[in-house]
């Protein structure tokens, strides 16, 4: 295998090498299906293939050659005939070709919502299946999807059930069977669930985060094992199914007054989730005992908890805010593609730290700054005071007298200068060094 790999690789740098391509890449990959998508999205973007010299392989014939004959021959086994392969294994799924596993139902709605609500959908092409008759009493849900008047004869159906049965009767499973036969093939459709491909592991964390190590599972894996050890069920949102959407949608405008609310064991009324979960339980569980239901149907209600109750109520409440406050605005349309093209690219200065360059002139040396005449808090101070004259003297009073020195410095006296780093002066252990002394500096530290 490794040899084949080499020899192929052999032959694409010689074929390379041996044509003179005008404008040739300097790609320097082997991998053909990552050269022939790139060459597609090249051609997609920029109208010409990126690799020019790139030739994609020819389609198989199916013809044996070396091993692959003498196996057939033999009768040893055909390289080529196709494996029956049940199941793929996680690990070499790819991140980008798999969808999330928490997303099932939404996704189709969500599709039927962009071509339901501007042309009906007998007049969308390719569909193998026809959409739902659009009639005067149609209805639609909140994303625009017709079908809902089905849905909603279902739930209402369900919610009207006796809340203290334990099974359902022959003639409410048939009611129920029979009203589940008057849905649209889109709701009557299971929800899949595809495997999560694991995540790349990442080398680094960034500059300020320590590198994480892979954990070896992808996600999810842990909870769904700890679940299923443990007999448990991952809730999910109610719109994950539109019938259980619907019945919770019911139970929210049953129990919006406290009156309606079922009560705790202390005889305390529910919020209006738990409210919603415990009457939705129960008629989940009389659906999941009855094998009519069950055999004839595939309604199924998705799981619920107080917390996937909780952030659909409010998320609703959020879009009716939302909805309320965009109504009769005109948003701007997004543009994609800016109508005047970007501005020229200016030159950064050069950085004061970097090496100069060896054909760039010597620079002259920057003649020295002279030190200020006096502290800046001090001139700050001066022009302080000088505006606050301004006033006394323009009214003819003298200004304010403040305490003031001439000289802020020690005189030297050998030669009568001020005793500061101008002048030439320094101090070290409680001596003073002057310049009129005759030595230098490094003569007189070494005299201490």
């Amino acid at each position: 295998m490794y040899m084949l790999e080499g020899i192929s690789r052999w032959n694409m740098g010689r074929a390379k090498e041996a044509v003179d391509v005008e404008g040739a890449s300097t790609l320097r990959s082997f991998d053909v299906r990552l050269i022939s998508h790139l060459n597609n999205l090249s051609q997609r973007v920029h109208g010409g293939a990126l690799v020019p010299e790139f030739t994609p392989p020819g389609k198989p014939t199916g013809e044996r050659i070396a091993v692959e004959y003498l196996l057939a021959q033999t009768n040893r086994g055909d390289l080529l005939a196709p494996w029956q392969v049940s199941e793929i294994p996680w690990q070499v799924l790819e991140e980008e070709d798999e969808p999330d596993d928490t997303i099932s139902m939404p996704d189709m709605v969500c599709q039927s919502a962009e071509t339901g609500a501007a042309d009906p959908p007998s007049a969308v092409q390719g569909d193998t299946e026809a959409g739902p008759l659009v009639t005067e009493t149609s209805q639609r849900d909140s994303r625009g999807v017709l079908g809902w008047e089905a849905v909603d004869a279902l739930a209402a159906y369900l919610v009207d059930l006796n809340r203290t049965i334990t099974a359902l009767s022959a003639k409410e499973e048939a009611e129920i069977v029979h009203r589940y036969t008057a849905l649209h093939a889109m709701d009557k459709t299971p929800s899949r669930y595809t495997q999560k491909a694991k995540k790349k592991a990442r080398a680094s964390g960034g500059p300020w985060r320590a590198p994480r190590k892979p954990s070896g599972s992808a996600p999810g894996q842990q909870a769904a094992e700890r679940l299923y050890m443990t007999h448990g069920q991952a809730a999910q949102d109610p719109e994950a199914h539109r019938v259980s959407e619907c019945v919770c949608l019911r139970l929210a405008k049953e129990f919006e007054q406290p009156r309606n609310r079922p009560k705790d064991t202390k005889g305390k009324t529910m919020p209006i989730p738990q409210s919603i979960v415990s009457v939705y339980s129960h008629i989940r569980q009389l659906l999941e005992d009855s094998r009519a239901v069950l055999d004839q149907t595939n309604l199924v209600l998705v799981p619920v908890n107080n917390t996937t109750v909780s952030s659909w109520l409010l998320r609703r409440d959020k879009r009716k805010d939302r909805d309320m406050l965009l109504q009769g605005t005109v948003l701007p349309k997004q543009l994609h593609l800016a109508p005047e093209p970007l501005p020229t690219i200016q030159q950064a200065p050069p950085h004061p730290h970097a090496p100069p360059s060896p054909d760039a002139p010597p620079e002259k040396p920057a003649p020295p700054e002279c030190p200020p005449s006096q502290p800046r808090q001090r001139a700050w101070r001066l022009n302080k005071a000088a505006q606050e004259d301004e006033e006394p003297v323009s009214r003819g009073e003298p200004p304010r007298k403040r305490l003031a020195k001439e000289k802020y410095h020690y005189t030297c006296k050998v030669c009568g200068q001020d005793k500061r780093k101008r002048t030439g002066h320094t101090q070290l252990k409680g001596r003073w060094y002057c310049p009129a002394s005759g030595q230098t500096q490094d003569d007189w530290r070494k005299s201490l």
